[in-house]
């Protein structure tokens, strides 16, 4: 995983541009803007955010290179007895990322070297520009 600089996410649960709260530890979080994480150096850990289950979300940035979106996981899945996924909009595209989508491409640092050529359900190839500008 590596820093692809800004990430937006839009939909259930995040106010607008003009409401959200600029101060820290919020940056913008509450408006949907994302920002690299990285554990302080220590690992590479990438983009995170809440999400309601089945709910629509449109993501847009500037990034080269794949990316893959993940939600959830089965644990907690099974914990609460129903099927959890959401609906992702990003250049003309959707998909459905699930709880119980396979994540053998993780590894403790990120995606392992292979993951490109692995078949998942929400992924993005190449190179993409969904900014607006």
């Amino acid at each position: 995983t590596s820093d692809i600089g800004s990430v937006n996410i839009s939909g259930p649960g995040f106010v607008s541009k003009e409401e959200m709260n600029k101060s820290p530890p919020v940056h913008g979080g509450d408006a949907g803007l994302l920002f690299f994480e990285n554990n302080l150096g220590t690992t590479s850990k990438g983009y995170g955010t809440m999400a309601l289950v089945g709910s629509e979300y449109t993501v847009s940035g500037a990034w080269t290179g794949d990316v893959v979106f993940d939600f959830s996981d089965k644990r907690l899945e099974g914990l609460f007895g129903q099927p959890e996924n959401i609906t992702l909009k990003f250049n003309g595209e959707v998909c459905k990322a699930s709880a119980s989508d396979p994540r053998t491409f993780m590894t403790a640092n990120g995606p392992g070297a292979w993951a490109s050529k692995l078949q998942m359900p929400c992924k993005i190839v190449g190179r993409q520009d969904t900014s607006g500008g």
